[in-house]
């Protein structure tokens, strides 16, 4: 069963009850220092949004170089389907198109992590791929896209391509996959200063693309992507046949879209009687 799209915030970040004694109200709710059985709750995300595309929108997307005959939510129901067609952000183009994003909701200090579900997407010619963006503009962003690579180093086939741009300077990271699931799942988790990449094909166990032969492209050969030096705008979903021309186009179907900041851990006095 789908979830029905929602945005919720938690004004708590840790819940603990602690039986035994009063609560201080000048304590830190995240401080736990009194003489008592404390039994901590597992702490809360601060925000939460999600996207079904059931109909209609529920988020408030705004849509770069809009092309309104290559999207649908009608095609497949209950998922926005983009076709792909040549138009790209990287490198120096600018004639990308149909690319959705939303404001990005938070503070930009806390951790996050945002997943799509991708379905009926077969990419089978020149850099057909669907997949996730974070944006400010075309010199900055980051994509995580599952793609039909051409002229890699591994020839062509099927590629987790991480991409990503700053200042105009453009990094890749490509990984081989003989993957072809009917559905697949992306998803960027931001930890501290850097991104992290997985993906899954039963939504429930999401593997990171280290387990995946890698090619660093572009002088990227640490496997790690930098936060980017701005602030983020904007996060989102696209899909495209990038610079190719005259290749096949196909469908993706993106049946929702989670975001979700990471939990804030709870600052725990030290033990005096650990070594």
């Amino acid at each position: 069963m789908k979830k029905t799209a929602m945005f919720i915030v938690f004004a708590v970040l840790f819940c603990s009850i602690c039986i035994g004694d009063e609560l201080d109200p000048t304590q830190d709710p995240n401080i736990c220092d009194c003489n008592c059985v404390c039994e901590a709750l597992e702490p809360l995300p601060i925000a939460y949004l999600f996207e079904d595309f059931n109909d209609s929108f529920s988020l408030n997307w705004h849509i770069l170089g809009e092309d309104p005959l290559y999207w649908s939510l009608e095609t497949v129901p209950g998922a926005l389907t983009i076709r792909t067609q040549t138009g790209s952000f990287e490198f120096s183009y600018t004639d990308y198109k149909n690319v959705f994003l939303i404001d990005f909701p938070v503070s930009q200090l806390l951790d996050f992590q945002i997943t799509t579900c991708i379905s009926n997407c077969k990419p089978r010619d020149s850099w057909n791929q669907a997949g996730l963006l974070l944006w400010n503009d075309e010199d900055n962003y980051l994509k995580f896209v599952y793609e039909y690579g051409n002229d890699t180093p591994y020839g062509h086939g099927l590629l987790f391509t991480v991409g990503q741009q700053i200042y105009g300077d453009s990094y890749f990271n490509w990984y081989l996959t003989e993957q072809t699931p009917q559905t697949m799942w992306l998803r960027i988790i931001k930890r501290g200063e850097v991104y992290e990449f997985y993906n899954s094909t039963d939504g429930e166990t999401f593997l990171p693309l280290e387990l995946f032969r890698g090619f660093a492209y572009f002088d990227n050969e640490e496997n790690v992507f930098p936060c980017l030096p701005e602030p983020i705008n904007n996060i989102g979903i696209f899909a495209s046949n990038g610079t190719a021309i005259d290749t096949l186009e196909i469908n993706a179907s993106f049946e929702y879209f989670e975001f979700m900041t990471l939990p804030v851990e709870p600052n725990m006095p030290e033990d005096p009687n650990e070594n």
